[in-house]
Protein backbone atom coordinates (compact mmCIF):
# COMPACT_ATOMS: atom_id res chain seq x y z
CA UNK A 1 0.00 0.00 0.00
CA UNK A 2 2.86 2.38 0.81
CA UNK A 3 4.33 1.94 -2.65
CA UNK A 4 1.01 2.83 -4.27
CA UNK A 5 0.66 5.90 -2.06
CA UNK A 6 4.21 6.95 -2.81
CA UNK A 7 3.64 6.67 -6.55
CA UNK A 8 0.35 8.56 -6.31
CA UNK A 9 2.00 11.56 -4.69
CA UNK A 10 4.78 11.81 -7.23
CA UNK A 11 4.69 15.06 -9.12
CA UNK A 12 5.79 15.46 -12.72
CA UNK A 13 9.50 16.04 -13.14
CA UNK A 14 10.63 19.00 -15.14
CA UNK A 15 13.78 19.70 -17.05
CA UNK A 16 14.47 23.23 -15.98
CA UNK A 17 17.06 25.32 -17.67
CA UNK A 18 18.46 28.79 -17.64
CA UNK A 19 17.82 30.52 -20.93
CA UNK A 20 20.71 32.97 -20.69
CA UNK A 21 24.28 32.85 -21.91
CA UNK A 22 23.72 30.54 -24.87
CA UNK A 23 27.12 31.01 -26.52
CA UNK A 24 29.55 29.95 -23.79
CA UNK A 25 30.74 26.66 -25.27
CA UNK A 26 34.25 25.48 -26.06
CA UNK A 27 35.64 22.44 -27.86
CA UNK A 28 37.25 21.30 -24.59
CA UNK A 29 33.94 20.79 -22.80
CA UNK A 30 33.01 17.92 -25.14
CA UNK A 31 35.93 15.87 -23.80
CA UNK A 32 34.93 16.22 -20.14
CA UNK A 33 33.04 13.45 -18.38
CA UNK A 34 29.35 13.70 -17.60
CA UNK A 35 28.80 14.52 -13.93
CA UNK A 36 25.78 15.16 -11.72
CA UNK A 37 25.27 16.42 -8.19
CA UNK A 38 22.07 15.95 -6.18
CA UNK A 39 21.05 18.65 -3.71
CA UNK A 40 17.95 18.56 -1.50
CA UNK A 41 16.39 22.02 -1.61
CA UNK A 42 13.71 23.84 0.31
CA UNK A 43 11.03 24.47 -2.32
CA UNK A 44 11.24 25.09 -6.05
CA UNK A 45 14.34 26.82 -7.46
CA UNK A 46 14.10 30.22 -9.15
CA UNK A 47 16.75 29.28 -11.72
CA UNK A 48 20.13 27.65 -12.06
CA UNK A 49 21.75 27.48 -8.59
CA UNK A 50 19.06 29.83 -7.28
CA UNK A 51 17.61 27.82 -4.43
CA UNK A 52 17.69 27.41 -0.66
CA UNK A 53 19.50 24.24 0.43
CA UNK A 54 17.57 21.99 2.84
CA UNK A 55 19.86 22.04 5.86
CA UNK A 56 18.81 19.01 7.89
CA UNK A 57 17.39 16.53 5.30
CA UNK A 58 14.61 15.60 7.75
CA UNK A 59 11.04 15.30 6.51
CA UNK A 60 7.62 14.51 7.99
CA UNK A 61 4.42 13.02 6.54
CA UNK A 62 3.00 15.12 3.66
CA UNK A 63 6.21 17.19 3.30
CA UNK A 64 7.38 17.88 -0.25
CA UNK A 65 10.88 16.69 -1.10
CA UNK A 66 12.54 18.87 -3.76
CA UNK A 67 15.54 17.43 -5.58
CA UNK A 68 17.88 19.69 -7.60
CA UNK A 69 20.15 17.77 -9.99
CA UNK A 70 23.04 19.80 -11.38
CA UNK A 71 24.19 18.30 -14.70
CA UNK A 72 27.69 19.03 -16.00
CA UNK A 73 29.24 18.30 -19.40
CA UNK A 74 26.22 17.22 -21.41
CA UNK A 75 27.22 16.52 -24.98
CA UNK A 76 25.33 17.97 -27.92
CA UNK A 77 25.22 17.89 -31.70
CA UNK A 78 24.66 20.88 -33.92
CA UNK A 79 21.81 19.89 -36.24
CA UNK A 80 19.51 21.55 -38.67
CA UNK A 81 15.78 21.13 -38.55
CA UNK A 82 13.30 21.34 -41.40
CA UNK A 83 10.95 23.37 -39.22
CA UNK A 84 13.55 25.79 -37.81
CA UNK A 85 15.61 28.32 -39.74
CA UNK A 86 18.83 28.07 -37.74
CA UNK A 87 20.76 24.99 -36.63
CA UNK A 88 20.55 24.26 -32.92
CA UNK A 89 22.04 22.20 -30.14
CA UNK A 90 20.48 18.77 -29.76
CA UNK A 91 20.93 16.46 -26.79
CA UNK A 92 19.94 12.83 -26.30
CA UNK A 93 19.56 12.01 -22.61
CA UNK A 94 17.46 10.03 -20.14
CA UNK A 95 17.01 10.53 -16.42
CA UNK A 96 15.90 8.02 -13.78
CA UNK A 97 15.10 8.85 -10.16
CA UNK A 98 14.74 6.03 -7.63
CA UNK A 99 13.72 6.23 -3.98
CA UNK A 100 14.67 3.39 -1.64
CA UNK A 101 13.02 2.98 1.76
CA UNK A 102 14.50 2.11 5.15
CA UNK A 103 14.55 -1.61 4.26
CA UNK A 104 16.31 -0.90 0.91
CA UNK A 105 13.07 -1.68 -0.95
CA UNK A 106 12.43 0.32 -4.14
CA UNK A 107 9.47 2.62 -3.48
CA UNK A 108 9.58 4.90 -6.50
CA UNK A 109 11.09 4.66 -9.96
CA UNK A 110 10.54 7.60 -12.26
CA UNK A 111 11.87 8.08 -15.81
CA UNK A 112 12.20 11.27 -17.82
CA UNK A 113 12.92 11.52 -21.55
CA UNK A 114 12.78 7.72 -21.80
CA UNK A 115 13.27 6.80 -25.48
CA UNK A 116 12.56 10.39 -26.53
CA UNK A 117 15.53 10.61 -28.90
CA UNK A 118 17.01 13.98 -29.71
CA UNK A 119 15.73 17.13 -28.01
CA UNK A 120 16.55 20.63 -29.20
CA UNK A 121 17.54 22.90 -26.38
CA UNK A 122 18.78 26.44 -26.86
CA UNK A 123 20.32 27.33 -23.53
CA UNK A 124 23.66 27.29 -21.81
CA UNK A 125 24.41 23.61 -21.22
CA UNK A 126 26.73 24.64 -18.37
CA UNK A 127 23.55 25.65 -16.55
CA UNK A 128 21.49 22.50 -17.17
CA UNK A 129 19.61 20.97 -14.28
CA UNK A 130 16.68 18.74 -13.46
CA UNK A 131 14.15 19.35 -10.72
CA UNK A 132 12.11 16.50 -9.28
CA UNK A 133 9.76 16.59 -6.35
CA UNK A 134 7.44 14.23 -4.57
CA UNK A 135 5.56 14.13 -1.28
CA UNK A 136 6.05 11.96 1.76
CA UNK A 137 2.87 9.86 2.21
CA UNK A 138 0.53 10.38 5.15
CA UNK A 139 1.62 7.08 6.76
CA UNK A 140 5.23 6.57 5.67
CA UNK A 141 7.85 4.14 6.81
CA UNK A 142 9.94 5.91 9.43
CA UNK A 143 13.69 5.93 8.92
CA UNK A 144 16.42 6.70 6.42
CA UNK A 145 15.68 6.81 2.68
CA UNK A 146 17.99 7.04 -0.31
CA UNK A 147 17.46 8.89 -3.58
CA UNK A 148 19.51 7.62 -6.53
CA UNK A 149 19.61 9.58 -9.80
CA UNK A 150 21.02 8.21 -13.04
CA UNK A 151 21.55 10.25 -16.21
CA UNK A 152 22.39 8.66 -19.56
CA UNK A 153 24.05 10.81 -22.22
CA UNK A 154 23.45 8.76 -25.36
CA UNK A 155 25.66 10.95 -27.57
CA UNK A 156 28.76 10.14 -25.49
CA UNK A 157 27.54 6.73 -24.40
CA UNK A 158 28.16 7.57 -20.73
CA UNK A 159 26.24 7.38 -17.47
CA UNK A 160 26.46 9.52 -14.32
CA UNK A 161 25.02 8.42 -10.96
CA UNK A 162 24.69 10.25 -7.65
CA UNK A 163 22.73 9.65 -4.47
CA UNK A 164 21.61 11.45 -1.35
CA UNK A 165 19.98 10.28 1.89
CA UNK A 166 17.12 11.80 3.83
CA UNK A 167 15.23 10.88 7.00
CA UNK A 168 11.48 10.60 7.53
CA UNK A 169 10.27 11.07 11.08
CA UNK A 170 6.75 10.72 12.50
CA UNK A 171 4.70 13.86 13.00
CA UNK A 172 5.48 15.71 16.15
CA UNK A 173 2.63 15.24 18.59
CA UNK A 174 1.95 18.31 20.64
CA UNK A 175 0.62 17.83 24.17
CA UNK A 176 -3.05 18.62 24.54
CA UNK A 177 -3.92 20.99 27.35
CA UNK A 178 -6.85 19.80 29.35
CA UNK A 179 -9.21 22.44 30.58
CA UNK A 180 -10.83 21.99 33.94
Amino acid sequence: MFKKLFILVVMISLLAVSLTGCDTFSRLRKSKELAIEIILIDGPPKGYNQYITKIDSIYYPLDEIWVFIDVKNLSFEMRESEMLEEPGRWINIEQKLEVYGPNNNLLLEQFMFYNEGFLRLDFNLDEAYFVNYFSVPFKPYIGEYKIVVTIWDHLKGVIAVDSVNFIVKPNKILPIKKSI
